[in-house]
């Protein structure tokens, strides 16, 4: 049977979030922590975050469920022509989850990407 608006029932849910960014300008880097806790009741009521991974890339993010999302991101200048990035996050779940969908599909507690990238100038 299809389902109509009326059939509709309202979820909530909430994320806090906290981030720590420090730049080293003797380095020529910036480095940064940010660390989320999150509940929603079911996968309806999700939470999406825009997320900067390395420059020029970016994720967005589903969160559902109880837990927490982490990402450390770090950007070094190491000459003028040489630019090192790398990003690591994830997020733990304080539950059983399910990940993904189809036959790549798993059940897991966590789920973390690390990226990282060289940008030359020629």
């Amino acid at each position: 049977a299809l389902s109509s608006f009326r059939d509709a029932t309202s979820e909530a849910g909430w994320m806090a979030e906290e981030e720590i960014r420090v730049k080293v300008p003797d380095l020529h880097s910036e480095f940064s922590i940010r660390t989320s806790r999150f509940q929603t009741a079911s996968l309806k009521s999700s939470l999406w975050i825009y997320e900067r991974e390395t420059p020029g890339t970016a994720a967005i993010q589903q969160l559902a469920g109880l837990g927490w999302h982490v990402a450390l991101r770090a950007e070094v200048q190491a000459t003028p022509a040489l630019t090192c990035s790398g990003n690591f996050a994830g997020t733990i779940y304080d539950s059983m989850h399910r990940f993904g969908s189809g036959v790549s599909a798993y059940n897991g507690t966590t789920d973390f990407i690390a990226t990282v990238q060289l940008d030359v100038i020629l």
